[in-house]
């Protein structure tokens, strides 16, 4: 309990409002909470107080046929330095006095809970990275851990924040009692003292907390990203009437096909990326929503990798910067709905609904 009780304060301090990270509950479960495992959902009870997941050996690698050799990208830094010294302590006594007895007791205790310094190093895979690694890759259904899973959710480890160096918890409690009897002709006295010290002490590299992706295994054997999770998380949209739309519109990309999913997806999460980016393709989405050419000008407010992102954005739906401002577009069936999906996923990035 003193780790879970460690981890759990040191998450409450780098992710308060809970939107990211889970503590790790054991040092026991250390090695199987490291970037590319897989997790198993706990189904919640009345009693659940949000999601839960336990850890096991197998990883993202295991479940792909010839994935062993996939490369992700891995990148880490360092991200806080965490201490913590805390002690608290009580007493009481109490008399009698009747005359010919004198009779008193009393009592103390105290408590004290210290962690070393914790230097925390953040390992992060990115999800757009994830999703171009794995495209190309099916999943084996013949595999275990794949045979045993009660729908086609995967959960994976993508970040994972571990201990620069080792480092221990301590934690004491001491108590003392004692009772004083006297009499003319009699005195008596009696003590009792106790004391415990717990400490716990962890290598480098252990395990504090992690970050989940989810993923669902497709028609196909391939997987992809939960859309709607995914972009709702990068939002951190909690209200039902935003997530709505917002699924509605996830609907239509999901309908796209195998090859152009991916790059869609890319260009979304760069502009997730840069905050004035959604302005920009707010603004261009509005003529193209009536059939007509948008004024590439805007972009030219741009730096040059946001306005990079646009265009290629503006590209894959087919939209051509040759074409004069004004002008109506011959827009396929496909990319109409597209670009449907498109302008409310901007919309709802942007507050706007």
């Amino acid at each position: 309990a003193m780790f879970q009780s460690a981890t759990k304060k040191i998450v409450s301090e780098i992710d308060p409002d809970g939107y990211a990270l889970f503590p790790v509950k054991s040092p026991y479960h250390s090695q199987n909470c490291k970037q590319l495992h897989l997790l198993i959902k706990k189904e919640k009870t009345f009693f659940s107080r949000g999601e839960s997941y336990v850890p096991t050996p197998f990883t993202l690698k295991d479940i792909l046929i010839d994935g062993q050799d996939l490369d992700f990208g891995s990148s880490s830094s360092i991200i806080a330095c965490y201490s913590e010294a805390f002690s608290t302590s009580v007493s009481a006594q109490v008399g009698v006095d009747s005359g010919h007895v004198d009779v008193g007791g009393h009592v103390s205790g105290s408590s004290s809970e210290a962690m070393s310094s914790v230097e925390m190093r953040k390992h992060t895979i990115s999800e757009r990275t994830l999703l171009d690694v794995v495209k190309d890759r099916k999943v084996n259904q013949q595999h275990q851990f794949v045979k045993e899973m009660k729908n086609n959710m995967v959960y994976v480890i993508l970040d994972v924040i571990e201990t620069e160096q080792a480092c221990s918890v301590n934690n004491s409690a001491k108590v003392e009692t004692g009772m004083q009897f006297l009499m003319k002709l009699l005195k008596t006295e009696a003590e009792l003292s106790a004391s415990r010290e717990r400490k716990l002490t962890f290598p480098a590299g252990t395990s504090i907390a992690y970050k989940v992706s989810e993923m669902m295994i497709s028609s196909s054997d391939t997987l992809e990203l939960d859309w709607v999770k995914c972009f709702a998380a990068s939002a951190k949209m909690t209200t039902f009437d935003r997530k709505e739309p917002l699924a509605a519109s996830l609907a239509e990309l999901k309908e796209m096909c195998a090859d152009k999913k991916p790059l869609f997806l890319n260009v979304i999460f760069e502009i997730l990326g840069h905050s004035d980016s959604l302005v920009v393709l707010d603004e261009l989405l509005g003529p193209i929503m009536n059939d007509l050419q948008p004024d590439f000008q805007v972009l030219d407010q741009m730096e040059e990798d946001n306005r990079a992102c646009v265009a290629k954005m503006l590209d894959l739906l087919g939209i051509r910067k040759e074409i004069p401002p004004g002008e109506p577009l011959a827009l396929t069936a496909e990319s109409k709905g597209i670009i449907r999906a498109i302008n409310i996923l901007i919309q709802s990035l942007s507050g706007k609904i």
